[in-house]
């Protein structure tokens, strides 16, 4: 958790630096399901089965500027558990990313508004499987994550949105004790609750 510090302190200089025309700051949380997907890199060849989606959940602060919102947001998810189908061998990960997104939207203070986002920061990636002689293998990794997504902010109230959204991230590479890479990527589907002061 200690690789986080430098990715908090980036991502509040961000919140800080927001332009003079800000109109208004809002805090939000965030609940939803996240699927994972684990693939051998370079090969395009998928090494495990994952058929669950699991929760996750986030809290975010940030800045609303005429149609254009930024913010700092810190997620942690589930432990996700995938069976590799050759060796039928069970994996864990577990993962927390710190964001600052942007969010792009059509109507900001109509009833409905659709949306675009799109985000940059850090995930914090531990893993844990199977190594050699039955004995368990733990990895620790802090990747550069990005993601893209959309989705509809409803106006509840003058101070009050609910977001219905989905987002992809990609997290990165890790390396298994056999040198063999993976790329971690997330589709998660939410739901929002943002209060704006």
């Amino acid at each position: 958790m200690k690789k986080f510090l430098p990715c908090l302190l980036i991502g509040s200089m961000c919140v800080t630096a927001a332009p003079a025309s800000a109109k208004s700051l809002y805090f939000s949380v965030k609940g939803g399901l996240s699927h994972q997907e684990t693939e051998i890199k370079p090969i395009n060849a998928f090494s495990k089965t994952d058929n669950e989606d699991n929760p996750f959940g986030s809290i975010a602060i940030g800045v609303r500027s005429g149609s254009v919102r930024g913010e700092l947001e810190y997620t942690y998810r589930q432990v996700d558990s995938e069976t590799d189908r050759f060796t039928n061998q069970k994996y864990e990960f577990e993962n927390q990313s710190a964001m600052y997104n942007m969010y792009f939207e059509t109507c900001p203070y109509c009833a409905f508004s659709p949306y675009l986002s799109v985000g940059a920061g850090a995930t914090y990636i531990s893993s844990r499987y199977p190594g050699e002689n039955n004995r368990e293998v733990k990895e620790h990794k802090t990747n550069f994550t990005w993601s893209v997504g959309g989705g509809l902010a409803i106006m509840m109230t003058r101070h009050t949105n609910l977001d219905l959204g989905y987002r992809y991230l990609n997290m990165g590479r890790i390396k298994s004790e056999d040198g063999t890479k993976y790329e971690i990527t997330n589709q998660e589907y939410y739901i929002g609750f943002r209060y704006t002061f």
